[in-house]
């Protein structure tokens, strides 16, 4: 391989990376918003799958809504020692991890816990991703990167309902 073909390889490498990684951010929001869209809009569905009443469920919002706090808190902490990229990556790994926990419940107490660890790996990431987008993104294509993320708020918040009622009927 010469050093120009590689020099090429390299530079569209970048340019992917480049085009997709708001697309990747935007959407680690959007999770956020549709995770929460779907558990409002179907708890009566969940307490029948756990055999809890819709009351009880209240422990597993207020957990996933007190620890998000604890993860925003704790947000700078983690970004100083580990990266804002590694956290990323490391929130979105853990809060799919969070969601197979909570998958595999059979309590409302085990969905609390799991709602909780979704929470706070999750909950802290509008505003990392706000910070991210604002320290990663040269003032060109800051833009395209905001609204991006603003699209993905809208269309997680938009679209939990319809895939919900879907995968319920």
């Amino acid at each position: 391989m010469t050093a120009a073909s590689m020099g090429r390889a390299q530079s569209v490498a970048a340019r992917i990376r480049d085009d997709f990684f708001p697309w990747a951010i935007a959407l680690a929001t959007g999770l956020d918003y549709f995770d929460n869209s779907i558990f409002s809009f179907f708890t009566s569905y969940i307490a029948g799958g756990i055999n809890a009443s819709t009351d009880e469920l209240v422990w597993s919002s207020s957990a996933y809504a007190v620890m998000s706090v604890l993860g925003i808190l704790q947000q700078q902490w983690w970004i100083e020692r580990i990266g804002f990229r590694r956290y990323l990556a490391g929130c979105l790994f853990l809060f799919a991890a969070g969601g197979v926990v909570a998958a595999l419940s059979e309590s409302s107490l085990e969905l609390a816990f799991a709602r909780g660890v979704q929470g706070y790996f999750i909950g802290p990431m509008m505003s990392a991703c706000r910070i991210f987008i604002q320290k990663k993104f040269t003032p060109q294509r800051r833009p395209m990167a905001v609204k991006l993320f603003l699209f993905m708020i809208l269309i997680g918040s938009g679209l939990a309902p319809l895939i919900g009622a879907y995968l319920v009927a």
